[in-house]
């Protein structure tokens, strides 16, 4: 019986496992290259990938399955590619935080992308099914949405003059124009319960959330001139919506400039209320465990099951 020794992959099922992924890292949250140019000698490679054990390849350790013979623990079956950072958070975290099943389909995933890149040249974004399904959009970053929007000749933004609380010059969406501007978003995103465990490397990731918020300090209506709120957030004044998430509290301030929706103005108030969208990682701040996201796009979805209710659906 086999109690001390690892079953380690051979070099062969290690290359296949790297190349059925293009040599990506398979965490959806990561999605990084491993493998590129060496900086410091000339025609050479350097590597940051790792085929890592779904089931641990020796006992005690990871998800480890006593039923496996030590042929399937050295299989490509049970081989997932991913960067050296996350080869080692699944391991160091262990089978509660990354479960075999969650391992295994992250490895499905991953293949898919590759697949569907290799045949049309066009990487395989996942697009969240909600952005399509809101009742209504409460904010809109729209100088840094517009570059994710297929078709930005048909679906460009214009200058506004001041009203309704925007500064001078500020540039918006007309109305009309939210449901086809979401609805052909060409974005991918990592969901926000993949975040964690946390790490900085996620820092800059866009975050796609759909989860029960609650609602801080409101908007102040008819400003004219406004700073960053994202930049200069004070938790007790600036308005935000928050939540509390793996001993973690996720923050989300708002900036009114780019509001694209008057209700936007007096639908923050105290209170609990499902938000969704697409924001980006900000900040991380391990000390006080906060993290901060700062909003592209976010509004609130129809409920599951309701979308034949709502005629303002934007499916």
């Amino acid at each position: 019986m086999r109690t001390t020794n690892r079953d380690d992959f051979s070099a062969a099922v290690r290359r296949v496992a790297a190349q059925r992924v293009a040599y990506r890292c398979s965490s959806p949250a990561c999605d990084r290259v491993t493998v590129g140019p060496d900086s410091a000698l000339v025609g050479a490679a350097v590597s940051i990938g790792k085929a890592a054990h779904i089931h641990a390849a020796s006992p005690g350790g990871p998800r480890f399955d006593a039923a496996q013979t030590p042929a399937e623990r050295a299989s490509l079956a049970n081989a997932l590619w991913l960067c050296s950072n996350c080869a080692t958070m699944i391991d160091v975290n262990g089978g509660a935080s990354f479960p075999a099943k969650k391992l295994k389909q992250w490895r499905v995933e991953a293949e898919a992308r590759a697949s569907k890149e290799l045949q049309t040249g066009q990487a395989e974004l996942q697009i969240p099914a909600f952005l399509r399904n809101y009742i209504y959009i409460n904010y809109i970053n729209t100088p840094r949405l517009q570059f994710f929007v297929k078709d930005s000749e048909k679906h460009s933004p214009v200058f506004a003059e001041t009203r309704n609380g925007f500064p001078k010059g500020s540039m918006i969406w007309h109305l009309s124009q939210l449901g086809d501007i979401v609805s052909s978003l060409h974005i991918g995103a990592i969901e926000l319960s993949d975040l964690f465990p946390l790490s900085e490397d996620f820092i800059g990731s866009i975050v796609s959330v759909n989860e029960m918020f609650y609602t801080k300090n409101g908007v102040v209506p008819g400003r004219e001139d406004h700073s960053d709120i994202v930049e200069s957030f004070d938790l007790k004044k600036s308005p935000h919506i928050y939540l509390k998430l793996d001993g973690f509290k996720v923050i989300s301030p708002y900036d009114p400039r780019w509001v694209t929706t008057s209700t936007a103005f007096s639908a923050f108030r105290g209170g609990r209320q499902r938000f969704a969208g697409l924001f980006i990682l900000k900040s991380i701040d391990f000390d006080e465990h906060q993290l901060l996201l700062s909003p592209l796009v976010m509004g609130l979805p129809i409920p599951p099951g309701m979308e034949g209710f709502y005629k303002r659906s934007f499916a």
